[in-house]
């Protein structure tokens, strides 16, 4: 849909269908919207489907569309490690991404560091870890962002997840 200033008009998206055979239960949806500073308008969701029902099944497509001004198109892949990333904020420069990536509303793909969790945790020396965040918010009246999600902890003997609230201070 798209709001005119008085009321919702439909605006179609392109169509996503898997090709045949067409898993179970297909479904395709949109779940993010941003608007980046140069005005652009972006979308984000998935194609997906039932994965108890098959095995193994085709994976999950990401929808990535663009507005022109009139309508909705594919929008070109991001560059680098932010290709098959989903947003999980934005700031006045750009886009966060899911796995801690950065991208820049001029294109620019970025890796934000992070520590990793203590030993006292349970995470071992060699262990592998990811942060995933759900949602990223800047604090008013500061360059400091919060995030909340969770670090996955792969490694041998007791791989775990645990709850994270991070701060990201943004310099300049």
């Amino acid at each position: 849909m798209h709001w005119g200033g008085t009321s919702w008009r439909l605006v179609n998206t392109p169509q996503v269908r898997f090709e045949d055979p067409v898993p179970p239960e297909p479904s395709a949806g949109l779940g993010r919207v941003f608007v980046l500073g140069s005005g652009e308008v972006r979308a984000y969701g998935v194609n997906g489907f039932n994965h108890g029902e098959v095995d193994p099944g085709p994976v999950d497509e990401p929808i990535r569309l663009r507005w022109n001004g009139s309508k909705w198109v594919d929008q070109e892949p991001a560059p680098g490690g932010c290709a098959l990333r989903t947003p999980v904020g934005q700031d006045d420069k750009g886009l966060f991404l899911n796995g801690n990536w950065y991208l820049t509303d001029d294109g620019r793909c970025l890796k934000i560091k992070c520590h990793r969790l203590p030993l006292s945790t349970g995470a071992g020396r060699g262990s592998h870890q990811s942060l995933w965040l759900a949602e990223i918010h800047r604090i008013p009246g500061t360059d400091e962002w919060l995030g909340a999600g969770q670090v996955e902890v792969n490694q041998s003997g007791k791989p775990f997840d645990a709850p994270v609230v991070v701060c990201l201070k943004r310099g300049g």
